[in-house]
Parts: structure tokens; C-alpha cells; sequence
């Protein structure tokens, strides 16, 4: 089992909440996952692991100017409890008889006047509304689009570049054609008239094996019937390439057309 020097955490740690109070960040949410939401994320998004030095595959950090909190599940209490001793960080035992869960947690802590922050390219939309929703019941605020580990993270993995590619009928069972068919049949009875998807499974693409998972693929599909034979209509992106004010660009023109 890797240890990494608790020193070497602790002043990690520092300097995540010097960029934090420069940013009036007061309440620090680390997920684990990458842009597509995968079970097991690539080298490229171990933030977590990072900040933490805990290196099972589940866990979220909670940082604060003056607490830092690891939440994992019981296949990871006894390494947890190893990995981060001496760090800073002290364990939330998920599932334990009365302890809090990441969003009760933040939920107890956060006050009117204050600021969440966390990377929302990286966590599930349900769990950034019910922070968002945290943060409004509060008075708080909340940045979606907060990085202070990539300011820190030395010598970090290269991200993947792997290319994607088509699933075969043999292994998806249903072609993409067929599959967009149905899609857009669902969008056109809710009226919608793009939608937007960060997994690849779903139209029967994929990048590489899970560990080299690389790019976040943004698929905006027409709800017109006169793209069902063809993939015209599906943009495939990488969001390494977009930078993030394009990324805002695009989810405001997105929000624009919904209103």
C-alpha cells in the first residue's frame, strides 16, 4: 500500500486554501471521477488522491480553511485511515451509525455570505444541483468552475489522447443509427431540440480502456428526423482543447435556447 509523506499532504493542503482565500472560496468539494463520470478514472484525474494521499477508488475531500474531511465507504476505512494519517485530513466513515454523508456535511457547515467550490466537469449533474441548491438555501455562493488542485498538481499524468471509435453491433447490440432513432423520437415528444450527453456508452462510442478514458465528448444531437441515417448531426469535442470560457459560451447559448 502507498503511503505518501504527510508532510508532503499537509503542504499540498496549504496551498489549496491559500488559493482559496484568494478566491473567497470557503468550502472545498474534491470528487473522484473525470469528465465522463467513470467508474475508474484516469491518472489524469486523481485530484483526490492528490490532495489526500488515500488511493481507493471511491472517496470525496471537504475542505475548509480550518478542517479537511476524507468521506470513503467501508471497503476503504482501514487503508483510508492509514493513507491520510498525519496529513490534515481526518476520515468520514460513510455508512457508519451517524455520521454524515458529503452533502450533510457541507449542508451543516455552509452559512449565509459564504462560497462552495468545486470542478462541476467532474461531478454528476445531480450531485452539482443538490450543492447548488445547498448553497441558494444558505445564501451562499457557489462556483461550479473552481480548480485549485490543477494550479498545484506537479508533475501530473499527460492526458490521454486516445482517439474514439464505434463500438461494433456485436458488442452494443443496437447500431448507433438505430440508437440516435430512438433518441430523437424521445426528444421530439419533450420538445427538445438538443441534448447533451457525457457518456459515451449510450450511442455506442467509447474511447480506450477505462484506465486511458481521455476525452469528454459534448453530443449535441437534432432532434430533426432528417439526420436518422447519417452522423452528421452528433459533435463530438474535447473539452482540453475548449478552454473554460468556451465552454460558459456554449452552456449559456444552450440556456438561451431552452428559455
Amino acid at each position: 500500500m502507498e503511503i505518501t509523506d504527510a508532510k508532503v499532504i499537509a503542504g499540498r493542503l496549504s496551498k489549496v486554501r491559500d488559493i482559496m482565500k484568494a478566491e473567497g472560496v470557503d468550502i472545498y468539494v474534491v470528487v473522484t471521477g473525470d469528465y465522463h463520470i467513470s467508474e475508474y478514472a484516469g491518472d489524469y484525474f486523481k485530484e483526490r488522491e492528490f490532495i489526500t494521499g488515500f488511493t481507493g477508488s471511491a472517496g470525496t475531500a471537504v475542505i475548509t480553511q480550518d478542517d479537511a474531511r476524507l468521506f470513503t465507504d467501508g471497503r476503504y476505512f482501514v487503508q483510508a485511515e492509514k493513507q491520510i494519517e498525519g496529513t490534515g485530513f481526518s476520515l468520514m466513515k460513510v455508512g457508519a451509525p451517524g455520521v454524515m454523508n458529503v452533502a450533510q456535511y457541507c449542508e451543516s457547515i455552509i452559512k449565509d455570505g459564504m462560497c462552495m467550490g468545486f470542478d462541476g466537469r467532474t461531478m454528476p449533474a445531480e450531485e452539482g444541483i443538490e450543492f447548488t441548491d445547498i448553497c441558494k438555501k444558505a445564501g451562499a455562493g457557489c462556483l461550479y468552475d473552481f480548480d485549485a488542485i490543477e494550479r498545484i498538481y506537479e508533475n501530473r499524468a499527460e492526458f490521454p489522447h486516445t482517439k474514439a471509435f464505434c463500438l461494433d453491433k456485436e458488442y452494443s447490440g443496437e447500431s448507433i443509427i438505430s440508437k440516435l432513432s430512438r433518441i430523437r423520437k424521445y426528444m421530439h415528444n419533450k420538445n427538445a431540440d438538443i441534448h447533451i450527453m457525457a457518456t459515451l456508452i449510450a450511442p455506442g462510442l467509447s474511447g480506450a480502456s477505462p484506465r486511458g478514458t481521455s476525452v469528454y465528448f459534448l453530443i449535441m444531437l437534432s432532434s430533426s428526423t432528417e439526420s436518422t441515417s447519417s452522423l452528421t448531426s452528433v459533435s463530438l469535442m474535447s473539452t482540453k482543447s475548449i478552454p473554460r470560457s468556451e465552454e460558459r459560451r456554449v452552456g449559456k447559448e444552450c440556456r438561451s435556447r431552452w428559455s
